[in-house]
């Protein structure tokens, strides 16, 4: 599993990352399979980090079918996404279509990571579309969007 976790990290860290990334990772007590699917956006925003650096942000769609099912992240390094206990509102953007808000809620604990509530209906419209529009609420930084070239999505919607 440490070996998921730091290709995971460097991934969101590699700077000339483009296009999907996809790791699986055998669950040998399940006998089951755990997919992810990671894209980083093509643009980086101020998320108010102590050492100044702008970041990306991270979209995972993951599957861990006995664990947790299909689940859709939105990950960012050193910030913090500012959502209610309800929740936030994420208003997206599926190429020139119309803004479509979908809902977050943290997971577990932290607050570098959300959510999406609406995971079906996301990934169908990340696999027909060439580029999408996320905006997420940044702790101390307001709205911040980032803008992603999802085009090749290997994904079984389910």
């Amino acid at each position: 599993m440490r070996v998921l976790f730091l290709t995971i990290a460097i991934l969101w860290t590699s700077s000339a990352l483009a296009g999907w990334h996809y790791i699986e990772k055998k669950d040998e007590m399940r006998g089951t399979v755990n997919k992810w699917a990671i894209l980083v956006s093509d643009n980086t925003a101020d998320v108010g980090s102590y050492r100044n650096e702008m970041v990306s942000l991270r979209l995972d769609i993951r599957n861990m079918p006995k664990v947790h099912g299909t689940d859709v992240i939105l990950s960012i390094p050193r910030g913090q996404f500012q959502c209610s206990y309800d929740g936030c509102k994420i208003p997206m953007r599926f190429d020139d279509g119309p803004i479509i808000t979908y809902t977050a809620v943290y997971g577990q604990s932290r607050h570098d990571s959300v959510f999406i509530r609406e995971k079906s209906g996301f990934i169908k419209r990340a696999k027909k579309a060439s580029k999408i529009i996320i905006e997420v609420p940044i702790w101390r930084q307001g709205s911040q969007q980032f803008v992603f070239s999802p085009e090749g999505l290997e994904w079984e919607t389910k």
